[in-house]
């Protein structure tokens, strides 16, 4: 893990079988010095049955990277917030947040990105794509399989703990 980084994570489980997690994704921040600008972001993951959901990019930035589906927070909005808001703009689902997950710090091109995740829950099918080319349910033991991130590599680490128990 890079010096500075930091994480926490609580497993969560419904009774339905379902278990989110939600990171957040972008907020630019100018650090005090300017050297590197800050970001805030949300992404989430949503489990079924030990499979989680993740979606492909389609944009100039990241295209084809798979991610858990997320965005910008807000000016003035809490993160909490910015998952609901950012979940139904992406994959037109309601999304409650459940329990605070962990956070971590990935630095990218000039930015330093803060990901902080939550667990949250849907009920609903994450069917229509805005942002993403593709989406699919994977075994969670499989995630590694696939291209992500790296600020994501923290929250897989601990997807496998929480999901093995």
């Amino acid at each position: 893990m890079k010096k500075g980084a930091f994480h926490r994570y609580a497993p969560f489980l419904s009774s339905e079988g379902i278990v989110s997690f939600f990171c957040l994704f972008y907020n630019e921040k100018k650090n005090g010095g300017g050297a590197l600008k800050r970001m805030e972001v949300v992404c989430g993951i949503l489990i079924r049955n030990k499979k989680v959901f993740i979606a492909k990019r389609k944009s100039i930035h990241a295209n084809g990277i798979w991610e858990f589906p997320g965005g910008k927070i807000e000016q003035g909005e809490s993160a909490e917030t910015a998952i609901i808001r950012e979940l139904q703009e992406e994959l037109h689902i309601h999304a409650q947040v459940v329990q605070y997950v962990c956070d971590t710090i990935d630095h990218q091109e000039g930015w330093e990105i803060h990901v902080r995740a939550y667990i949250c829950s849907s009920e609903e099918e994450p069917n229509q794509l805005d942002v993403h080319s593709e989406g699919r349910w994977v075994d969670y033991r499989e995630v590694y399989d696939y291209a992500f991130q790296k600020a994501d590599r923290t929250i897989l680490d601990h997807l496998q703990e929480v999901l093995s128990c």
